[in-house]
């Protein structure tokens, strides 16, 4: 997976940027344990993963 891609596309917000890159590391239960930025760069992340 190219990160560097994930990082461009998540917009210019810290915390979605660190959401998309754990995007490719935690599970679909972990989300819950982070803050909410991060949980919707995850969640960009997962849309965006099939596109690239």
């Amino acid at each position: 997976m190219n990160y560097l891609a994930h990082i461009y596309l998540s917009d210019n917000n810290d915390k979605h940027m660190l959401g998309n890159l754990l995007g490719n590391f935690v599970n679909i239960t972990d989300d819950i344990k982070f803050e909410k930025d991060i949980r919707e760069g995850i969640l960009m992340h997962r849309k965006l993963a099939p596109i690239i």
